[in-house]
């Protein structure tokens, strides 16, 4: 054998190797390296772009804190007011005692207890609502147990707390978490006038500048007011028919090839995204040597950084977390399992592989696939020029924004209980997901009968318990939310259960009788899967599409992900829906939901194809619809719900950033999860919206300075 033929057949040679040594070969970069060199021209284009988005929402920090300033100097009557800095590390939070959210700079303090207050509880209070929300109450229902030494502490109303007439705010009662005693005085994290300083070079810099085209009409040549593909040209190629609805409005998703959006640029992505407008960019792997994210990769490094030999997975049966080991899960993963009913077991990672673990064990892997992302001005975690996550400085506390990568089963047929879902929520920011992997397994045929039959038995059960529920929604679905769009609800449940569980578990037993004992409830289907190899995925991806419009010609060719998200303004119509429907969703132990806080942040509703006709039938809303597949990569705004299905068994990886077109939906989301009580799992400031502002509004000015020469001194 030849030399040369032999190069060409070396797995090291040919750059996609995948034993130890050679994926841990870092190629002289890392995953925070910067991709894509901006010149200077472009860059500061770039930023005063970014800043033309900061602008609105410093303005109005700014007056803000100048008018809890104003009311200061009158409670004190000194005009020279300063108020006391407080001393922070670089790495530090803060956070108001009341209602969770991160404070930025100007916020109240107690000097007896220590209780803080952030400057919106403050203006609530004198507003003479309660601060935090209508749930505010629950928030402090932990203390309250606590000073009671009762269990039983939150069912007894909780003490008045109001300001003053002259705007002073009283610190809280002890039940509310405070002392009751003193005043709150104002302090501050960041330097006197800082604020101020940095508004007006903001307003300086973006004075001086013509409007951006991308923002004085955000139309695109691509746009569709039709339903119907036959009036498409050649320029309408890239766009994906992803819904149907009969305004026409943004049917269609603008979905070029890696090549084509780099050749159209940026503007383009941006009238988009600018729409609040998911986007699919394909073939993002064309140009990618040797990235081949293959499972036996993922559980070696798995394996490797860490102790134990197995993990914590999610069922999608039960939503139960259930101990499996790492070699059994990444095996299940090719070839499938099933519990002993026949049902088939549809497990998912329960934390995905972080960053951290990625760059120390998967450094070729993770640099390759940042390298082929698309708009790195956007997508770079680092050092991408339009996200505002990036500005950062690195001595302060930055949240985990990715790559992280998760795994988890799947299969084609919805199953309608125990799918491999990931339920409806918001992400904390906009987000960039691939599909790197994926597998199909296929049931074997005695399964697949039984499960129809298994099915046909659930549906019949589960039918009953939605003719009760009915009755009961229909009276409590207008009551839901309050006006600030969340609530509590308890309902009387006592019909549940019963019938439905015999039912549900004589179909349990019939489909059981015909499985041997000596079957384990864990046991691995026979290995039917296509055996997707890195050469099979990249056949997937040169796989032609049908124009971009959503539907496959062969219909034995299909994606690993289904995803469906939906409109920001559809969401009032989304949760309107939910909290009529909710009885009829279960979530942990297939229970069915007996109350819901918000049908989003919650994250225990995934809505079934029969649910989805519901929803377009009573409110006429639909979510945009497609399949994700291997080297395709999804950017979803922030504040578009979505959820996603697994049609096969898959490995995607996500990255979060935060684009300034989005800054107003990010506070928008900072605000609801404000409203949510204590102890919600989505109540949690991670992003720190306005301090995100704030850093990038002052790196961006900086840059500009020093790529311009001009400005003033450091702020």
């Amino acid at each position: 054998m030849h030399e040369d033929d032999v190069r060409q057949s070396c797995p090291h040679c040919r750059g996609n190797c995948n034993c130890k040594a050679c994926i841990l070969v870092d190629e002289g970069a890392s995953i925070f390296s910067e991709v894509k060199v901006v010149n200077d021209v472009e860059k500061v284009q770039r930023l005063k772009y970014m800043l033309a988005f900061i602008k609105p929402v410093l303005q109005r920090l700014h007056s803000e804190q100048c008018e809890e300033i104003d009311l200061q100097v009158n409670l004190t009557g000194d005009e020279n007011l300063k108020a006391e800095r407080s001393k922070l590390m670089k790495d530090e939070r803060l956070y108001c005692d009341n209602c969770t959210t991160s404070i930025v700079d100007l916020y109240r303090s107690c000097l007896s207890c220590g209780y803080d207050l952030c400057l919106t509880c403050c203006r609530e209070l004198r507003q003479g609502k309660q601060p935090g929300g209508e749930l505010a109450s629950s928030a402090d229902q932990s203390s309250y147990a606590r000073l009671k030494g009762s269990a039983n502490g939150h069912e007894s109303r909780l003490p008045v707390w109001s300001a003053n007439v002259d705007g002073s705010i009283l610190c809280p009662p002890a039940e509310r978490g405070g002392c009751g005693t003193s005043s709150l005085i104002l302090k501050r994290i960041l330097k006197s006038n800082w604020v101020a300083k940095l508004a007006a070079e903001v307003n300086y810099l973006t004075a001086l500048d013509q409007k951006p085209s991308v923002l004085s009409d955000a139309q695109c040549s691509c746009k569709i007011d039709t339903d119907t593909a036959s009036n498409l040209d050649k320029s309408h190629k890239h766009l994906r028919l992803a819904s149907h609805r009969s305004d026409h409005q943004g049917n269609y998703l603008y979905c070029p090839s890696a090549q084509t959006a780099e050749k159209e640029g940026l503007e383009h992505f941006q009238r988009h995204w600018l729409r609040g407008e998911p986007v699919i960019v394909r073939d993002i792997f064309d140009e990618a040597q040797g990235l081949n994210w293959e499972p036996l990769v993922l559980w070696r490094a798995l394996r490797d950084s860490t102790k134990s030999k197995s993990m914590g997975v999610l069922d999608c049966l039960d939503w139960c977390l259930v101990e499996v080991s790492i070699n059994q899960f990444f095996k299940g993963y090719q070839e499938g399992r099933i519990h002993k009913t026949g049902w088939p077991e549809l497990l998912k990672m329960k934390d995905p592989l972080s960053a951290s673990l990625i760059e120390e064990r998967l450094p070729r892997l993770g640099v390759q696939l940042i390298r082929a992302l698309p708009y790195h001005e956007y997508t770079n975690v680092r050092h991408g020029v339009l996200n505002l996550a990036s500005k950062i400085p690195d001595d302060c506390l930055r949240p985990d924004y990715g790559p992280k990568a998760s795994v988890a089963y799947g299969l084609r047929e919805e199953l309608g209980r125990g799918d491999s879902v990931s339920k409806l929520h918001y992400d904390m920011s906009d987000t960039v997901t691939v599909l790197v992997h994926s597998t199909e397994v296929k049931l074997a045929e005695w399964q697949t009968s039984r499960l129809e039959k298994f099915k046909a038995e659930y549906k019949k059960a589960s039918a009953g318990e939605h003719m009760h529920s009915e009755d009961v929604s229909a009276n409590l679905h207008e009551g839901v939310f309050h006006a600030n769009g969340v609530t509590s609800m308890k309902k009387e449940m006592a019909w549940h259960g019963v019938a439905s569980s015999i039912k549900e578990e004589a179909a349990r037993s019939r489909l059981g009788e015909s499985i041997h004992d000596s079957r384990d409830s864990r046991t691995l289907l026979k290995h039917e899967a296509f055996g997707e190899t890195c050469t099979e995925n990249d056949k997937e991806n040169k796989q032609p599409l049908l124009g971009q419009l959503g539907e496959m010609k062969d219909s034995n060719y299909y994606g690993g992900v289904l995803w469906e998200i939906f409109r920001r303004q559809d969401v009032p119509m989304l949760m309107a829906y939910l909290s009529r429907h909710f009885q009829e969703f279960k979530h942990t132990n297939e229970e069915v939901l007996d109350r819901v806080t918000h049908p989003i942040y919650d994250q225990t509703f995934y809505l079934t194809k029969e649910h989805k006709v519901k929803l377009k039938d009573e409110y006429g809303i639909e979510p945009w619809t497609f399949e994700q597949r291997i080297g395709e990569a999804i950017l979803v705004p922030a504040g578009c719900p979505y959820q996603t299905r697994n049609l096969k068994s898959c490995i995607t990886v996500t990255l979060e950033f935060a684009s300034p077109e989005n800054l107003q939906e990010l506070l928008h989301l900072s605000d609801e999860f404000r409203l949510l009580p204590k102890g919600h799992a989505a109540k949690d400031d991670k992003l720190e919206a306005y301090k995100l502002m704030l850093y990038a509004a002052n790196r961006a000015v900086k840059d500009i300075r020093q790529l311009t020469s001009t400005g003033s001194g450091d702020l």
